[in-house]
Protein backbone atom coordinates (compact mmCIF):
# COMPACT_ATOMS: atom_id res chain seq x y z
CA UNK A 1 0.00 0.00 0.00
CA UNK A 2 1.24 3.47 -0.89
CA UNK A 3 -0.70 5.31 1.84
CA UNK A 4 -3.36 4.24 4.33
CA UNK A 5 -4.99 6.41 6.99
CA UNK A 6 -6.97 4.93 9.89
CA UNK A 7 -8.99 7.52 11.79
CA UNK A 8 -10.42 7.02 15.29
CA UNK A 9 -12.63 9.83 16.53
CA UNK A 10 -15.02 10.42 19.43
CA UNK A 11 -17.13 13.43 20.41
CA UNK A 12 -19.17 14.27 23.50
CA UNK A 13 -21.27 17.38 24.05
CA UNK A 14 -23.73 18.63 26.65
CA UNK A 15 -25.45 22.00 26.40
CA UNK A 16 -28.20 23.60 28.47
CA UNK A 17 -30.01 26.92 28.22
CA UNK A 18 -32.62 28.41 30.55
CA UNK A 19 -34.73 31.47 29.83
CA UNK A 20 -37.18 33.60 31.75
CA UNK A 21 -39.44 35.87 29.70
CA UNK A 22 -42.17 38.23 30.77
CA UNK A 23 -43.53 41.73 30.56
CA UNK A 24 -45.34 44.53 32.31
CA UNK A 25 -47.23 47.12 30.31
CA UNK A 26 -45.01 48.54 27.59
CA UNK A 27 -41.94 46.60 28.80
CA UNK A 28 -40.99 43.06 27.77
CA UNK A 29 -37.90 41.24 28.96
CA UNK A 30 -35.95 38.02 28.64
CA UNK A 31 -33.02 36.84 30.77
CA UNK A 32 -31.15 33.58 30.57
CA UNK A 33 -28.03 31.52 31.03
CA UNK A 34 -26.16 29.06 28.81
CA UNK A 35 -23.74 26.20 29.56
CA UNK A 36 -21.65 24.04 27.22
CA UNK A 37 -19.35 21.11 27.95
CA UNK A 38 -17.68 19.64 24.89
CA UNK A 39 -14.80 17.24 24.26
CA UNK A 40 -13.28 15.36 21.35
CA UNK A 41 -10.46 12.87 20.85
CA UNK A 42 -8.97 12.22 17.41
CA UNK A 43 -6.21 9.82 16.36
CA UNK A 44 -4.92 9.40 12.80
CA UNK A 45 -2.64 6.45 12.03
CA UNK A 46 -0.86 7.07 8.71
CA UNK A 47 1.38 4.43 7.16
CA UNK A 48 2.52 3.00 3.83
CA UNK A 49 5.31 3.13 1.27
CA UNK A 50 5.33 6.93 1.34
CA UNK A 51 6.93 6.65 4.81
CA UNK A 52 9.59 4.17 3.64
CA UNK A 53 7.87 0.79 3.98
CA UNK A 54 4.43 -0.86 3.95
CA UNK A 55 4.17 -0.73 7.75
CA UNK A 56 6.18 2.45 8.36
CA UNK A 57 4.29 5.55 9.39
CA UNK A 58 3.38 8.03 12.07
CA UNK A 59 0.49 8.95 14.37
CA UNK A 60 -1.32 12.25 14.78
CA UNK A 61 -3.30 12.75 17.99
CA UNK A 62 -5.40 15.72 19.14
CA UNK A 63 -7.82 16.06 22.06
CA UNK A 64 -9.69 19.01 23.54
CA UNK A 65 -11.98 19.80 26.47
CA UNK A 66 -14.07 22.94 26.14
CA UNK A 67 -16.23 24.57 28.83
CA UNK A 68 -18.34 27.67 28.17
CA UNK A 69 -20.74 29.80 30.22
CA UNK A 70 -22.87 32.76 29.19
CA UNK A 71 -25.46 35.05 30.72
CA UNK A 72 -27.73 37.32 28.70
CA UNK A 73 -30.67 39.69 28.91
CA UNK A 74 -32.79 41.87 26.63
CA UNK A 75 -35.36 44.61 27.19
CA UNK A 76 -37.96 45.81 24.68
CA UNK A 77 -39.80 49.01 25.54
CA UNK A 78 -42.63 50.53 23.48
CA UNK A 79 -42.13 54.29 23.83
CA UNK A 80 -45.30 55.21 21.95
CA UNK A 81 -47.72 53.14 19.91
CA UNK A 82 -45.70 51.24 17.30
CA UNK A 83 -42.26 52.60 18.31
CA UNK A 84 -40.12 50.12 20.27
CA UNK A 85 -36.51 50.35 21.44
CA UNK A 86 -34.39 47.32 22.30
CA UNK A 87 -31.30 46.93 24.49
CA UNK A 88 -29.47 43.70 25.25
CA UNK A 89 -26.25 42.42 26.76
CA UNK A 90 -24.45 39.05 26.76
CA UNK A 91 -21.39 37.99 28.75
CA UNK A 92 -19.47 34.93 27.52
CA UNK A 93 -16.62 32.99 29.12
CA UNK A 94 -14.89 29.97 27.60
CA UNK A 95 -11.91 27.78 28.53
CA UNK A 96 -10.17 25.26 26.27
CA UNK A 97 -7.65 22.57 27.23
CA UNK A 98 -5.85 21.10 24.24
CA UNK A 99 -3.39 18.23 23.75
CA UNK A 100 -1.69 17.44 20.44
CA UNK A 101 0.93 15.15 18.92
CA UNK A 102 1.69 16.35 15.36
CA UNK A 103 2.84 14.12 12.51
CA UNK A 104 6.41 12.78 13.01
CA UNK A 105 6.51 14.02 16.64
CA UNK A 106 7.21 11.30 19.27
CA UNK A 107 5.55 13.11 22.21
CA UNK A 108 2.44 15.12 23.05
CA UNK A 109 2.23 18.64 24.41
CA UNK A 110 -0.65 20.32 26.25
CA UNK A 111 -1.97 23.87 26.01
CA UNK A 112 -4.79 25.86 27.61
CA UNK A 113 -6.41 29.26 27.21
CA UNK A 114 -9.53 31.11 28.34
CA UNK A 115 -11.52 33.85 26.61
CA UNK A 116 -14.28 36.22 27.68
CA UNK A 117 -16.37 38.94 26.06
CA UNK A 118 -19.18 41.40 26.76
CA UNK A 119 -21.42 41.96 23.71
CA UNK A 120 -24.16 44.62 23.48
CA UNK A 121 -27.19 44.96 21.24
CA UNK A 122 -29.34 48.01 20.54
CA UNK A 123 -32.21 48.39 18.13
CA UNK A 124 -35.31 50.30 17.17
CA UNK A 125 -38.44 49.29 15.28
CA UNK A 126 -41.50 51.17 14.09
CA UNK A 127 -44.87 49.75 13.04
CA UNK A 128 -47.01 52.46 11.40
CA UNK A 129 -49.69 49.78 10.95
CA UNK A 130 -50.18 46.05 11.43
CA UNK A 131 -48.86 45.25 7.95
CA UNK A 132 -45.54 47.11 8.00
CA UNK A 133 -42.51 47.22 10.29
CA UNK A 134 -39.31 49.24 9.82
CA UNK A 135 -36.27 48.30 11.88
CA UNK A 136 -32.59 49.02 12.50
CA UNK A 137 -30.12 47.41 14.88
CA UNK A 138 -26.51 47.22 16.01
CA UNK A 139 -25.14 43.96 17.43
CA UNK A 140 -21.68 42.93 18.54
CA UNK A 141 -20.81 39.24 18.20
CA UNK A 142 -18.00 37.10 19.58
CA UNK A 143 -16.31 33.80 18.73
CA UNK A 144 -13.75 32.43 21.18
CA UNK A 145 -10.19 31.71 20.15
CA UNK A 146 -8.80 28.21 20.07
CA UNK A 147 -6.08 25.79 18.99
CA UNK A 148 -5.09 24.29 15.65
CA UNK A 149 -5.87 20.59 15.81
CA UNK A 150 -4.28 19.99 12.40
CA UNK A 151 -1.03 21.82 13.12
CA UNK A 152 2.08 20.08 11.76
CA UNK A 153 4.34 21.41 14.54
CA UNK A 154 4.03 22.75 18.10
CA UNK A 155 5.12 26.21 16.92
CA UNK A 156 1.80 26.89 15.16
CA UNK A 157 -0.65 25.22 17.57
CA UNK A 158 -1.74 28.58 18.95
CA UNK A 159 -3.90 29.75 20.52
CA UNK A 160 -5.32 31.97 17.82
CA UNK A 161 -7.23 35.07 18.93
CA UNK A 162 -10.98 35.54 19.42
CA UNK A 163 -13.02 36.97 16.57
CA UNK A 164 -15.44 39.86 17.00
CA UNK A 165 -17.95 41.36 14.60
CA UNK A 166 -19.92 44.60 14.67
CA UNK A 167 -23.11 44.17 12.66
CA UNK A 168 -25.45 46.88 11.42
CA UNK A 169 -28.80 45.93 9.90
CA UNK A 170 -31.80 47.86 8.63
CA UNK A 171 -34.85 46.94 6.63
CA UNK A 172 -38.56 46.41 6.46
CA UNK A 173 -41.03 43.56 6.90
CA UNK A 174 -44.45 43.80 5.32
CA UNK A 175 -47.65 41.93 4.52
CA UNK A 176 -49.73 42.87 1.49
CA UNK A 177 -52.87 41.63 -0.27
CA UNK A 178 -54.70 41.05 3.01
CA UNK A 179 -51.79 39.08 4.41
CA UNK A 180 -51.40 36.74 1.43
CA UNK A 181 -48.13 38.34 0.28
CA UNK A 182 -45.11 38.70 2.55
CA UNK A 183 -42.31 41.01 1.42
CA UNK A 184 -39.12 41.53 3.44
CA UNK A 185 -36.11 43.64 2.50
CA UNK A 186 -32.94 44.07 4.54
CA UNK A 187 -29.44 45.43 4.23
CA UNK A 188 -26.46 44.68 6.46
CA UNK A 189 -22.84 45.59 7.10
CA UNK A 190 -20.63 43.32 9.21
CA UNK A 191 -17.17 44.55 10.24
CA UNK A 192 -14.93 41.73 11.48
CA UNK A 193 -11.90 42.16 13.71
CA UNK A 194 -9.35 39.34 14.01
CA UNK A 195 -11.52 37.21 11.72
CA UNK A 196 -10.70 33.51 12.04
CA UNK A 197 -9.74 32.17 8.61
CA UNK A 198 -8.91 28.54 7.85
CA UNK A 199 -5.74 28.60 5.72
CA UNK A 200 -4.00 25.74 3.90
CA UNK A 201 -0.25 26.26 4.04
CA UNK A 202 3.15 24.52 4.27
CA UNK A 203 4.66 24.15 7.75
CA UNK A 204 8.18 25.70 7.75
CA UNK A 205 9.49 23.13 10.27
CA UNK A 206 8.21 19.81 8.88
CA UNK A 207 7.39 20.96 5.30
CA UNK A 208 4.02 19.21 5.72
CA UNK A 209 0.85 20.73 4.25
CA UNK A 210 -1.49 21.79 7.06
CA UNK A 211 -4.75 23.62 7.67
CA UNK A 212 -4.52 26.37 10.29
CA UNK A 213 -6.78 29.07 11.64
CA UNK A 214 -5.19 32.49 11.18
CA UNK A 215 -6.50 35.85 12.35
CA UNK A 216 -7.09 38.43 9.64
CA UNK A 217 -6.79 41.94 11.07
CA UNK A 218 -10.10 43.09 9.61
CA UNK A 219 -12.66 42.30 6.93
CA UNK A 220 -16.07 43.51 5.82
CA UNK A 221 -19.18 41.76 4.56
CA UNK A 222 -22.08 43.82 3.28
CA UNK A 223 -25.13 42.99 1.27
CA UNK A 224 -28.84 43.06 0.62
CA UNK A 225 -31.43 40.32 1.09
CA UNK A 226 -34.94 40.18 -0.34
CA UNK A 227 -37.55 37.57 0.60
CA UNK A 228 -41.16 37.16 -0.50
CA UNK A 229 -43.92 34.58 -0.14
CA UNK A 230 -47.32 34.40 -1.80
CA UNK A 231 -50.29 32.36 -0.63
CA UNK A 232 -51.93 31.94 -4.03
CA UNK A 233 -54.99 29.97 -2.97
CA UNK A 234 -56.06 26.46 -3.82
CA UNK A 235 -53.30 25.11 -1.59
CA UNK A 236 -50.55 26.73 -3.68
CA UNK A 237 -47.80 28.91 -2.21
CA UNK A 238 -44.68 30.38 -3.79
CA UNK A 239 -41.58 31.89 -2.22
CA UNK A 240 -38.54 33.62 -3.68
CA UNK A 241 -35.34 35.11 -2.31
CA UNK A 242 -32.39 37.08 -3.67
CA UNK A 243 -29.18 37.85 -1.82
CA UNK A 244 -26.21 40.00 -2.82
CA UNK A 245 -22.94 39.78 -0.86
CA UNK A 246 -19.77 41.87 -1.09
CA UNK A 247 -17.07 40.29 1.09
CA UNK A 248 -13.40 41.27 1.27
CA UNK A 249 -10.46 41.73 3.61
CA UNK A 250 -9.66 45.26 4.74
CA UNK A 251 -6.32 44.21 6.23
CA UNK A 252 -4.63 40.81 6.37
CA UNK A 253 -0.85 40.84 6.85
CA UNK A 254 0.54 37.36 7.52
CA UNK A 255 3.06 34.66 6.63
CA UNK A 256 1.03 31.83 5.08
CA UNK A 257 3.94 29.46 4.50
CA UNK A 258 4.23 30.04 0.75
CA UNK A 259 7.77 31.40 0.87
CA UNK A 260 6.72 35.05 0.45
CA UNK A 261 7.05 35.87 4.15
CA UNK A 262 4.93 38.41 6.02
CA UNK A 263 3.11 40.37 3.31
CA UNK A 264 -0.29 41.93 2.69
CA UNK A 265 -2.82 39.19 1.86
CA UNK A 266 -5.85 41.46 1.55
CA UNK A 267 -6.29 40.60 -2.13
CA UNK A 268 -7.07 36.94 -1.36
CA UNK A 269 -10.75 36.00 -1.82
CA UNK A 270 -12.81 34.76 1.12
CA UNK A 271 -14.16 31.22 0.95
CA UNK A 272 -17.86 30.29 0.78
CA UNK A 273 -18.88 33.85 -0.05
CA UNK A 274 -20.91 33.79 -3.32
CA UNK A 275 -21.76 37.22 -4.67
CA UNK A 276 -25.29 36.18 -5.65
CA UNK A 277 -27.71 33.67 -4.13
CA UNK A 278 -31.23 33.20 -5.50
CA UNK A 279 -33.94 30.71 -4.69
CA UNK A 280 -37.50 29.87 -5.73
CA UNK A 281 -39.84 27.36 -4.08
CA UNK A 282 -43.30 26.16 -5.13
CA UNK A 283 -45.49 24.28 -2.68
CA UNK A 284 -48.92 22.63 -2.84
CA UNK A 285 -50.92 21.26 0.09
CA UNK A 286 -54.10 19.31 -0.49
CA UNK A 287 -56.36 16.62 0.85
CA UNK A 288 -57.18 13.29 -0.77
CA UNK A 289 -59.12 10.19 0.22
CA UNK A 290 -55.82 8.67 1.43
CA UNK A 291 -54.70 11.65 3.54
CA UNK A 292 -52.91 15.01 3.33
CA UNK A 293 -50.60 15.53 0.34
CA UNK A 294 -47.70 17.98 0.10
CA UNK A 295 -45.76 18.55 -3.12
CA UNK A 296 -42.72 20.83 -3.25
CA UNK A 297 -40.08 21.88 -5.75
CA UNK A 298 -37.18 24.23 -5.06
CA UNK A 299 -34.50 25.81 -7.22
CA UNK A 300 -31.36 27.30 -5.64
CA UNK A 301 -28.68 29.15 -7.60
CA UNK A 302 -25.33 30.41 -6.33
CA UNK A 303 -22.59 32.27 -8.18
CA UNK A 304 -18.90 31.28 -8.18
CA UNK A 305 -17.23 30.83 -4.80
CA UNK A 306 -14.02 29.46 -3.32
CA UNK A 307 -14.27 26.26 -1.26
CA UNK A 308 -11.00 26.71 0.65
CA UNK A 309 -8.69 29.56 1.61
CA UNK A 310 -5.12 29.32 0.34
CA UNK A 311 -2.45 31.62 -1.16
CA UNK A 312 -2.60 29.44 -4.28
CA UNK A 313 -6.11 30.72 -5.01
CA UNK A 314 -4.50 33.69 -6.76
CA UNK A 315 -2.77 31.30 -9.17
CA UNK A 316 -5.29 28.48 -9.61
CA UNK A 317 -9.06 27.99 -9.82
CA UNK A 318 -8.85 24.42 -8.45
CA UNK A 319 -10.76 25.43 -5.30
CA UNK A 320 -13.49 27.33 -7.17
CA UNK A 321 -17.04 26.02 -7.08
CA UNK A 322 -18.55 27.18 -10.36
CA UNK A 323 -21.95 28.86 -10.44
CA UNK A 324 -24.57 26.14 -10.12
CA UNK A 325 -28.30 25.53 -9.89
CA UNK A 326 -29.69 22.78 -7.67
CA UNK A 327 -33.23 21.49 -8.21
CA UNK A 328 -34.91 19.42 -5.49
CA UNK A 329 -38.45 18.02 -5.34
CA UNK A 330 -40.58 15.92 -3.00
CA UNK A 331 -44.07 14.43 -2.74
CA UNK A 332 -45.42 13.39 0.66
CA UNK A 333 -48.59 11.64 1.80
CA UNK A 334 -49.57 11.72 5.47
CA UNK A 335 -52.32 9.25 6.29
CA UNK A 336 -54.91 9.55 9.03
CA UNK A 337 -53.09 6.74 10.86
CA UNK A 338 -49.91 8.76 11.45
CA UNK A 339 -47.93 7.12 8.65
CA UNK A 340 -46.10 9.40 6.18
CA UNK A 341 -44.72 8.29 2.81
CA UNK A 342 -42.31 10.71 1.13
CA UNK A 343 -40.77 10.44 -2.33
CA UNK A 344 -37.88 12.80 -2.98
CA UNK A 345 -35.30 13.73 -5.55
CA UNK A 346 -32.22 15.88 -5.01
CA UNK A 347 -29.98 17.59 -7.55
CA UNK A 348 -32.38 16.63 -10.32
CA UNK A 349 -30.26 18.46 -12.89
CA UNK A 350 -27.28 16.27 -11.94
CA UNK A 351 -25.03 19.29 -11.40
CA UNK A 352 -21.37 18.70 -10.53
CA UNK A 353 -20.81 20.78 -7.39
CA UNK A 354 -17.62 20.95 -5.30
CA UNK A 355 -18.39 20.77 -1.59
CA UNK A 356 -14.92 21.54 -0.24
CA UNK A 357 -11.23 21.37 -1.13
CA UNK A 358 -8.45 20.20 1.17
CA UNK A 359 -4.80 19.19 1.21
CA UNK A 360 -3.76 15.55 1.76
CA UNK A 361 -0.50 16.01 3.64
CA UNK A 362 2.19 17.20 1.25
CA UNK A 363 0.96 14.87 -1.49
CA UNK A 364 -1.90 16.58 -3.25
CA UNK A 365 -4.99 18.75 -2.96
CA UNK A 366 -8.30 16.93 -3.20
CA UNK A 367 -11.87 17.89 -4.00
CA UNK A 368 -14.97 16.54 -2.27
CA UNK A 369 -18.13 16.74 -4.37
CA UNK A 370 -21.75 16.94 -3.36
CA UNK A 371 -23.81 13.85 -4.29
CA UNK A 372 -25.02 13.58 -7.91
CA UNK A 373 -28.69 13.12 -8.80
CA UNK A 374 -30.43 11.16 -6.02
CA UNK A 375 -33.86 9.61 -5.52
CA UNK A 376 -35.31 8.07 -2.40
CA UNK A 377 -38.31 7.23 -0.28
CA UNK A 378 -38.85 7.93 3.42
CA UNK A 379 -41.31 6.19 5.71
CA UNK A 380 -42.23 7.71 9.08
CA UNK A 381 -44.75 6.91 11.79
CA UNK A 382 -45.99 9.32 14.45
CA UNK A 383 -47.52 8.07 17.67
Amino acid sequence: RFLQVDRDESHEQLSEEVRLAGGAGALNYVVGAYFLSQSYDLTNHQYGLIFGGPDAGSTVHAAQDNTAYAGFGQLDYEIVDGLTVTAGLRYSWEKKKFTVQPLFYPVEQSFSASFDNLSPKIGISYKPNEDLMLYASYTRGFRAGGFNGRAASFEVVGPYDPETVSSYEAGLKSQLLDGRLTFNLGGFVANYKDQQVGVQEIDPVTLVNQTLVRNAASSKMQGIELESELQAGGGFSFSASVGYLDASFDKFVADLGDGLGVIDRSNLPLSYAPEWTTGVTANWDGKTAWGDVTAQMSVLNQSDQYTSFSPTNLLSDFAVRDANTLVNASLALRTDYGVTFRLWGKNLGDETVINNTFAVGALLTARVYQPPREFGIDLAYEF
